[in-house]
């Protein structure tokens, strides 16, 4: 990720386009590491001269943070199946890509200093079982309610 960082700095330095740090640590984030999609990505936001970061996050098709914390604490915090599924539900309906939520969970809870590591290994281990039965094109409520449910057991 850092190494995409620097050459994606590199690439927008030289193509005279200012970005900021974490505006290309959403893209990379956004483009799963895949440099040249980050590129992409970046010349595709070159025409949002002065985007703020709503715009920019919607424009890569990135789930916004509330949305992901929100999971989170319900999941933590919230024993009902029936509030799981609400929320799940309202995820799909807000048109969230499940794929780049997983993505972005995964982020948050490698970076979260309150969990310590096997916790963060066990959570790993739910969202890739989740991504893979995406992949075999598992229904995608499913696989946020069995994630939310995971995620309290864990």
């Amino acid at each position: 990720e850092e190494l995409a960082l620097r050459r994606l700095r590199y690439v927008a330095d030289h193509e005279g386009l200012v970005r900021p740090d974490e505006t290309l640590k959403k893209i990379v984030l956004r483009a799963e590491g895949y440099l040249r999609m980050a590129i992409m990505f970046s010349q595709s936001l070159s025409q949002l001269e002065d985007a703020d970061d709503t715009l920019i996050r919607e424009s890569l098709g990135l789930v916004p943070d509330d949305v992901i914390a929100n999971f989170t604490y319900q999941a933590l915090h919230t024993p009902s199946m029936q509030e799981l599924d609400k929320m799940s539900r309202e995820i799909l309906l807000e048109g969230h890509p499940v794929t780049t939520f997983l993505s972005q969970l995964e982020e948050l809870v490698i970076q979260d200093n309150q969990m310590n590591d096997l916790q963060k290994a066990q959570i790993s281990v739910i969202i890739s079982a989740a991504e893979s039965r995406l992949m075999a094109r598992a229904s995608e409520l499913q696989n946020l309610l069995d994630l939310s449910a995971s995620v309290v057991e864990a």
